[in-house]
């Protein structure tokens, strides 16, 4: 939970094994390069975010313009400790807006280049995090948001949020993840993780025959004054889920070995915006892939739970362990859904574990080693209480 310089409420108490990401050993991979990120330093995180014109490039050679923070996709991930004051500075640096008929209505598509910030998951009033103000082409704001000291591990994402253009910037590419670390925590918690990723998912729609297609919606009903000139070389037509920015995550894993995912739900295409993820039900007998639960939307579970799959609607964030006993390539990803409407369908990965046996000698050196600090749980099983 956070709370803004504003807001003056106590926070609820800790939730029992609750825990966030540190930053040692935590790593942040794009394409097999690193992600911008950026770090808050004596207890404060300054950063500016400038609205701007750019190229969003993702697999297959496709590309697009649109409008990106920073010329950037994914956008830089923030970096926050509990107790940190945070100021971002949003300026405006798109072109004029294009008239439209819905210009000075409270709703429709209107007004493509104008923009505001939302903390997505922040716990804040309508002063410090202000959806309602527009920022038109050239102008700025300050956004002021002040952590509580016990606010602990959360998973935030900051987007745009003014009426008439969200869609459409979030869309093109217009996303980010804000992590709020507690070393303390994590350090007590002693989560048997061999790699942790932060994921935003963001998904297209390359089908032209779809009301949702790639470039109607970045049209925004005539609205948007930016040609995205799609490239498509390969002539692609389907779904397209991609992971900050590109191809699934990549990491090799020893058999019975943890990967920590936390998991932003930033789809805006609404035939899309449903990602029901796991691993497939041969995976899950054949191979034991697990998909262990820690917590949803920055709220941790009291212990973790084995679940057959999880839902993530748009918007939402969730903390998983996932790993498998049985060497080979194994897939995380989206698993479709025949009950719920608007669901990604399956078969798009978000992790691909290339898990290797692990050597029995370093296997019991870690098992004793997290036995010994307590850890609660042996390394290579599913934890079912983290304290």
């Amino acid at each position: 939970r956070t709370d803004s310089a504003a807001a003056s409420s106590e926070p609820a108490a800790r939730p029992r094994g609750a825990v966030s990401g540190a930053a040692t050993g935590v790593q942040f991979v794009v394409r097999g390069e690193a992600q911008q990120v950026v770090r808050s330093v004596g207890g404060w995180l300054n950063y500016t975010l400038d609205v701007t014109e750019g190229v969003f490039l993702l697999p297959r050679g496709i590309s697009f313009a649109t409008r990106l923070y920073n010329g950037v996709s994914p956008a830089p991930l923030l970096l926050a400790r509990p107790g940190d004051r945070i100021r971002l500075r949003l300026r405006n640096r798109l072109g004029p807006d294009v008239a439209s008929p819905n210009d000075g209505k409270g709703n429709g598509l209107r007004q493509a280049n104008t923009t505001n910030l939302h903390l997505h998951g922040i716990y804040a009033d309508a002063v410090s995090d202000d959806t309602f103000t527009r920022l038109s082409p050239g102008q700025e704001k300050l956004y002021e948001y002040l952590l509580h000291p016990q606010t602990g591990s959360s998973l935030l994402f900051y987007h745009p949020h003014a009426d008439g253009s969200t869609w459409v910037q979030m869309y093109g590419g217009m996303a980010g993840g804000l992590l709020i670390e507690d070393e303390a925590q994590e350090e007590a918690l002693g989560l048997p993780v061999a790699a942790s990723h932060v994921a935003l998912l963001q998904a297209f729609d390359l089908r032209p025959s779809s009301k949702n297609y790639l470039g109607a919606t970045l049209a925004n009903k005539g609205t948007s004054a930016i040609d995205p000139a799609i490239a498509n070389p390969s002539g692609f037509q389907g779904e397209l889920l991609v992971v900050n920015g590109g191809e699934a995550l990549y990491e090799a894993l020893p058999a019975g070995g943890w990967l920590r995912l936390r998991l932003i739900n930033s789809v805006q295409d609404s035939s899309l915006s449903g990602l029901r993820l796991g691993f497939s039900e041969a995976r899950v007998s054949d191979a034991g892939c697990r998909t262990v639960l820690l917590g949803w939307d920055g709220v941790w579970l009291r212990s973790p739970r084995d679940v057959p799959s999880l839902l993530l609607p748009s918007g939402g964030r969730a903390d998983v362990l996932v790993g498998c006993t049985e060497p080979g390539t194994h897939e995380f990803g989206s698993l479709g859904s025949a009950a719920f409407g608007g669901v990604m369908p399956a078969g798009h990965p978000v992790a691909v574990l290339a898990v290797v046996p692990a050597p029995q000698a370093e296997m019991a050196e870690e098992e004793a080693a997290a036995v010994a600090a307590g850890a609660g749980a042996a390394v290579g099983a599913a934890p079912t209480s983290l304290r």
